[in-house]
């Protein structure tokens, strides 16, 4: 093993904290502490005490109740014990001898890697976001379920001739009500990995949260029951529209004629705001999806011959997105036609994310806590398909093909 010089050590020294020579001090080391003074520059030059210079996390300031305030930063500290007594911290420091707690000594760490396998939100970014002044906010709203004799559940446009007498009508109101929970993740990490990665293993933790409930919120949007405080999903809503399988359609397929169906139970006014949420086990029938004509047929998606073009991003002008949250081919829900707007998230407190090293098992296991936690609520505006004018026609926001088996 290569010998460390006595500049790499005290930088060593710095990064690593050395938090374990807290409340191992005897008494000898106490009485020699007390006749320390105030922290000076260091004489040579080496490593120059700047009282201003504090750590990103305050892992490294003393706690001996004996020096308060005599040692700004557990660097300065150190620094001034290379002054006093160099061989003897240089021994303790050593690697070449463990029993004399060279091991304090971690190994050196890089960054830390990890793969980003969730991406960016897919649906959470879309919907309707609207703040909550308190845990349980009501919201005014228009109940329009059936345009076959009026609008809005009761308003009604007639004519009328010379002095005749007009009638009255109006809209149907009701109230969606959002009670908020709590959506919340856990975890800690050891204070030597905080020190040791130069900050890295934080962001790396602030950025898992953030995908992590953009995640989950995603998951919810989509699937969640709307019991023990999870979301009411789109899977769940009393206005999902569940269009027939083809007949004679094979167990775990998709076709074209699907998605042609779906598309034909989309509320018109909200086709631009449209966006077909896919499996990632359906990107082969996808690929493949075939228009017949006669006993032929030509390819609906990707040209005959085409396959090296990029794929195309839209179908019917509405954007394609491959989502985890869809069921896998053949089952419901493995295609969603969804208009996200037409979904409400209540936000009664943003995501916060919070540190601690503090609390009574972090201090103990040399931990530090953090805790990711929001408080949401939400599900889709309309609770019911609409009737359009003929009577007879179902439309939706949210439109699937039945399971096929």
């Amino acid at each position: 093993m290569p010998k460390i010089t006595l500049q790499e050590l005290k930088k060593d020294v710095v990064k690593s904290g050395m938090t374990q020579l807290n409340g191992r001090l005897d008494d000898e080391a106490k009485a020699w502490l007390r006749k320390l003074g105030e922290p000076e520059k260091d004489p040579k030059n080496i490593m120059p005490i700047d009282p201003n210079d504090v750590p990103d996390h305050p892992l490294f300031t003393s706690q001996l109740d004996e020096l308060p305030g005599r040692f700004p930063t557990f660097r300065s500290f150190l620094i001034e014990c290379m002054k006093q007594h160099p061989e003897d911290l240089e021994r303790a420091l050593g690697e070449d001898d463990p029993q004399s707690a060279g091991f304090l000594i971690p190994e050196p760490l890089g960054s830390i890697l990890w793969v980003d396998t969730l991406g960016a939100s897919v649906i959470f970014n879309r919907v309707r976001r609207e703040p909550m002044t308190s845990n349980t906010q009501l919201f005014p709203m228009i109940i329009d379920e059936d345009h076959s004799s009026d609008l809005f559940g009761g308003l009604k446009f007639r004519t009328i001739k010379e002095k005749g007498v007009k009638q009255e009508t109006e809209p149907k109101v009701g109230q969606l009500k959002l009670e908020a929970h709590v959506l919340y993740a856990l975890t800690s990490i050891t204070n030597q990995l905080l020190a040791d990665t130069k900050g890295s293993a934080e962001k790396m933790l602030r950025t898992m949260y953030s995908n992590g409930s953009s995640w989950e919120l995603d998951k919810q949007i989509f699937r969640g029951l709307g019991t023990g405080g999870n979301l009411l999903g789109i899977l769940s809503s009393g206005a999902l529209k569940t269009v027939s399988k083809e007949s004679g359609q094979s167990a775990g397929t998709l076709k074209y004629e699907n998605c042609l169906s779906m598309y034909e139970c989309l509320i018109p006014s909200l086709e631009g705001k449209a966006v077909w949420y896919f499996s990632p086990s359906c990107k082969k029938a996808l690929m493949s999806f075939n228009i017949a004509i006669g006993t032929g047929g030509s390819m609906a998606v990707v040209a005959s011959g085409d396959a090296v073009a990029p794929v195309p991003k839209t179908l019917f002008g509405i954007p394609i997105v491959f989502t985890e949250h869809c069921s896998v081919i053949g089952t419901l829900g493995d295609c969603i036609l969804a208009c996200p707007p037409a979904y409400i998230l209540g936000i009664r407190s943003p995501l916060a994310i919070q540190m601690n090293p503090w609390s009574d098992t972090a201090w103990k296991g040399n931990l530090t806590s953090m805790r990711g936690e929001m408080r949401i609520a939400g599900q889709s505006q309309l609770d019911k398909k609409l009737i359009l004018r003929d009577g007879i026609t179902e439309v939706s926001p949210w439109i699937v093909v039945e399971t096929r088996e």
